[in-house]
């Protein structure tokens, strides 16, 4: 999958982001919920690391994102569901567009998922 990298952190730190990230984009493909889910996502200005979610929709997809065992800040939480937002919104390739305008082509990379 074509991305590029999230958290800044590196590391398995970032790995988590972008398997959490593609776990994301294959739930809103398959399910395909209502955009308007993310009307009751809830963030809270100025801090970050905070998204509240509400409703069916959302919290099937957290659980789709985020699965038992798995090592998750609150912080990877809201950096994934922001950048699946935008995709759910925009799409993938407009997604890719705007991050272009942020990061130098080198920082886009092939992400080798392992499908867990």
């Amino acid at each position: 999958m074509k991305t590029c990298d999230i958290s800044g952190m590196g590391g398995g730190y970032e790995k988590m982001c972008q398997r959490m990230l593609a776990r994301g984009i294959a739930y809103l493909a398959e399910v395909n919920p209502p955009v308007e889910m993310w009307e009751k996502a809830k963030e809270c200005a100025n801090i970050y690391g905070i998204m509240l979610t509400e409703g069916q929709d959302l919290k099937a997809l957290e659980a789709c994102v985020i699965r038992s065992g798995d090592d998750v800040t609150t912080a990877m939480h809201q950096a994934v569901m922001q950048h699946l937002l935008y995709i759910h919104r925009n799409g993938k390739d407009k997604w890719l567009e705007k991050l272009a305008e942020y990061r130098p082509p080198a920082d886009f990379t092939d992400y080798s998922w392992d499908g867990k």
